[in-house]
């Protein structure tokens, strides 16, 4: 079984940083990197509220079950994130990539 995620970026919502169409990989989550994951770090996670929907962010601010991702495109019309759908829970992390802004 794979540590691995490849996750392909769909639309603007991580522009500049990543682009439509690329492919990045992430490390899955597991109990003991869920206590690594930091401030700028991607995470891919499941919709809060839509079932079967992958999502890839940056962490912007972490609580101890929680955090706040949000994308990095300036145009706040461009990403549906936690300005939408308010913190998610850490439970729902699939994998991370430890990361800062380029």
């Amino acid at each position: 079984m794979s540590k691995y995620i490849e996750f392909t970026v769909k639309g603007y919502s991580m522009y500049p940083s990543y682009t439509p169409g690329e492919t990045i990989i992430f490390d899955k989550i597991t109990e003991q990197n869920l206590k690594l994951l930091r401030e700028n770090d991607l995470v891919v996670f499941n919709h809060p509220f839509k079932e079967n929907i992958k999502m890839f962010k940056r962490i912007k601010s972490l609580s101890k079950d929680s955090c706040f991702v949000s994308g990095d495109n300036p145009d706040p019309t461009s990403s549906f994130d936690s300005h939408n759908f308010g913190p998610i829970n850490k439970t729902n992390i699939l994998a991370y990539k430890k990361e800062s802004l380029k």
